[in-house]
This record gives structure tokens, sequence and C-alpha cells, in this order.
């Protein structure tokens, strides 16, 4: 496509150094410049006054943060909401924002997502499903597991606790060898969590991404009927594809609207029982003839394009171009 003039593009965030700011801000704005011949600028929300005078742009507020300042900008302007995965935390502000129409646009993560704010809010602007892309930093990670069947949880270690990302977790990594990657600390914590020792403090790490990884089965176990299950991204799938990996996945709403009912370790629920006897078919399938597991990778490689940077993009473009 070949790059044309349009409203400015601003990107606002709360915190510059937040993975949420890098992937949804940052990497965005690399892709978009590949279209368009206009000003993509990132700016955190303490330096919202210097857009007060700004008219016929375009805001991209990355989480639930524009319910103070919007009302006070030019109103020429386009608001569009990236609700990320901030809606649990932030559920009466979205819902407030989205009854007055502070926002003309907003971007969700899944189908669900998408019907339930139609159906429960009063707004009257257009909802985009934009499924979670895979960081293309990825691409530069290597695996080394000497051909041995290593299971890992990468993401944010915090969320074990207060949003029941990795449900079992204590038991599971008693009964099998987990690894644990901080995504926001960028560093293996898997002592930490064994030891139960995860209150530790967050420094946000630009370099977050490993450069080695020794694992290669990846976990996302939610239970279906939760709200995080419902309202969460498909950054967890996405990560397991760019990687080469398999991953054993509970159907969260974002992962069915993606991943295909035919792939081998989809748990069908979250109790105990069924987890560890999935763990089990992994292992046996791994360590004899691999059927299953090369099966998963095959379908894995097709939502690694699905998820793509540049294959997501062109979602951006549909809602730029409105």
């Amino acid at each position: 496509m070949n790059k044309y003039t349009m409203k400015e593009i601003y990107f606002i965030v709360q915190n510059l150094k937040a993975g949420s700011t890098l992937l949804r801000a940052h990497q965005i704005r690399e892709v978009l410049l590949k279209h368009y011949k206009t000003n993509i600028t990132v700016i955190d929300i303490s330096m919202i006054l210097q857009l007060k005078q700004k008219e016929n742009c375009v805001f991209i507020w990355i989480g639930p943060i524009g319910h103070k300042y919007i009302n006070s900008l030019s109103q020429k302007n386009v608001n569009i909401l990236d609700v990320v995965d901030k809606y649990l935390y932030n559920k009466k502000i979205i819902e407030e924002c989205l009854n007055n129409n502070i926002y003309q646009i907003m971007i969700v993560n899944n189908n669900y997502m998408k019907s339930y704010f139609k159906k429960n809010t009063s707004f009257n602007g257009n909802i985009y499903v934009i499924y979670h892309h895979w960081d293309p930093r990825l691409s530069l990670t290597t695996t080394e597991t000497d051909d041995k069947l290593i299971f890992g949880y990468m993401g944010s270690i915090k969320s074990l606790t207060h949003t029941d990302n990795f449900l079992h977790y204590e038991k599971l990594c008693r009964l099998y060898s987990i690894i644990f990657f901080d995504t926001e600390l960028g560093e293996d914590v898997t002592e930490k969590v064994i030891n139960n020792n995860i209150n530790y403090s967050i420094t946000y790490n630009c370099n977050n991404m490993p450069k080695y990884l020794n694992f290669n089965c990846d976990i996302n176990i939610r239970d279906p009927y939760s709200e995080v299950s419902k309202f969460k991204t498909t950054a967890k799938l996405a990560t397991a594809a760019a990687l080469g990996h398999n991953i054993i996945t509970t159907m969260d709403e974002a992962i069915k609207d993606v991943l295909t009912p035919d792939y081998p370790f989809i748990l069908k629920n979250s109790d105990l029982n069924t987890v560890n006897n999935m763990f089990q078919l992994v292992i046996n399938d791994y360590n004899n003839d691999k059927v299953l597991w090369n099966k998963g990778l095959m379908i894995l490689k097709d939502i690694k394009a699905k998820l793509e940077l540049n294959t997501l993009v062109y979602k951006y473009l549909t809602l730029l171009n409105m």
C-alpha cells in the first residue's frame, strides 16, 4: 500500500515503560508508519496539555485513561479506546465512559466482548475486534531444550495471585518441572514461584524478551466460565505460536475466536484432574510418536501467521479510514 496523508494520530498511554505501551502503541505505530504519511506519536498522559489545541486528530487511548481529559480537548477529534486487558480492573470507569459516549470507537479482544458491550452499555460507536499480536522481538528468541519436553509459563507472574491466570500452578509445579518467565521483569523467576516468593517489586524492563528459552510447551489455564477467560487477549496463544511451541490451553473467548477445535491440547474444563490428564497426554505423545505434538505445531503455524502484526494492522487501517 502506498503511503497517504490522513489525520495526525496520537497514542496516549499511562506509562511509557509499560508492556502495553510497547505492544499496543509503539509497535502499532511502527507498522502504521509504513502505510501513512502523517504524524504518529506516542505520548504520556502527563503531557496531555500538549494536545489541548489539536483538532481533527485521532487519539488512541491505551486503557481507560481518557475519561478525565477528553472533555477538555477539542470535540473535533476522534477518540478511540483500546481496552487492552484492563476491563476487569476498571469496570465502572469503562462502562460510564461508554454510556456517556466519550469515545467514538472501541477496540476489544474478542467477539464475546463486542457483543457484551453492545448489549450492556449505551455505547453507539463502532466496536472493532483486534486480536493481540505476537511481539516481533520473539523472532529473535531461541528455544533450547535438547529435544526434551519442558513446560513453561510466560507472562505477568503477579497475575498468578490476583487474576487466576494459571489455575493450580502451585500444585502443578510440584508435580511437573515448569519454568516461569516474568515478562514484566524479563527474568526467569522459577525459584521465586516454587518458593512462593512472588511479592517482589516490579521494575518494568523494556528489554523483557528472552534471548533463549528452555521450555517448549506453554501453559494457559483459566476457569472457562470466569470473567478472566471472557475478557483476556490472545497473548498467550500468540506467544506460543511465535516461538514454535505447543500450548496447553483452556478455550478462552479470544482463543475460541482463532484456534480451531481440532487443536489437540485444548482443555475441556479446568479442574485439576482434567489438567493433570492433559499434561500426561502431552508427555506420553511427545515421548512416543509425537503425532499430536506435530499436529499441534502445524495448527499453531497458521495461528502465527494470523496473529502477526503485519496481518492485524489491516484492522487498524480499516478503523482509521472510517
